[in-house]
């Protein structure tokens, strides 16, 4: 398996232009990962009297029904 963090480069010796490549592919990977991620947690959040609170609930679907409760009761 191949490793999935990006390397580094040091004084006196800079990446070579493979490790560059390698570093890029890498990187738009896990920003692809990461933005999805950002908008799953973003979803246990909600707006609140007092601006973002922060849905505290074990599993998306008890997320998704707490949520749905506090909008319905209003």
């Amino acid at each position: 398996m191949a490793s999935q963090v990006c390397e580094k480069g040091t004084r006196g010796k800079p990446l070579t232009e493979e490790q560059k490549l390698s570093n890029r592919t890498k990187s738009k990977v896990k920003a692809r990962v990461e933005h999805v991620l950002r908008q799953a947690q973003a979803r246990l959040w909600r707006t609140g009297g007092n601006g973002w609170t922060l849905v505290r609930t074990i599993g998306l679907q008890r997320a998704k029904v707490k949520i749905w409760l506090d909008e319905f009761s209003l």
